[in-house]
């Protein structure tokens, strides 16, 4: 549903794909372009700023676990400045590239608690070893 140009949906709309999922905003020939968010049949929700069908720039993407990446997107991966939240109230904040952690980052705790690690590739980088870290499941 929405609006179409040479058949082709040109504008604000929505379409329900057989699977289940539910892409709605803005479109260029069938194609979401500009404001707008996804909802997967898995329960996934990607909303923000799309460019051919793939979130590029500010977005969130919320998974069905409870936990948020909220942040700067290209091609539907966190690239650039973003965080990680968490259910149970952790969040991750810092620099990412294709999804992962880089550089020095802010952790803080449910408890409010903070403090700053640095990481490559979502691997806490101490020196001497490195621990592997991952987005959904955050070492606690």
């Amino acid at each position: 549903e929405g609006q179409f140009k040479d058949h082709k949906l040109n504008g604000l709309g929505k379409v329900v794909l057989p699977e289940g999922t539910i892409r709605e905003g803005f479109f260029k020939e069938n194609v979401l372009n500009g404001a707008g968010k996804i909802l997967s049949a898995d329960g996934t929700l990607m909303e923000g700023e799309f460019k051919n069908g793939m979130m590029r720039g500010n977005g969130k993407l919320t998974h069905p676990n409870g936990e948020i990446w909220q942040g700067e997107f290209k091609n539907n991966k966190m690239n650039g400045k973003g965080k990680a939240i968490y259910p149970d109230g952790e969040v991750w904040q810092g620099n990412f590239s294709n999804d992962k952690l880089n550089g020095e980052a802010l952790i803080t705790l449910p408890n409010g608690t903070s403090y700053t690690a640095n990481f490559k590739d979502f691997k806490i980088e101490d020196g001497s070893k490195s621990n592997t870290l991952s987005l959904s499941s955050p070492n606690k």
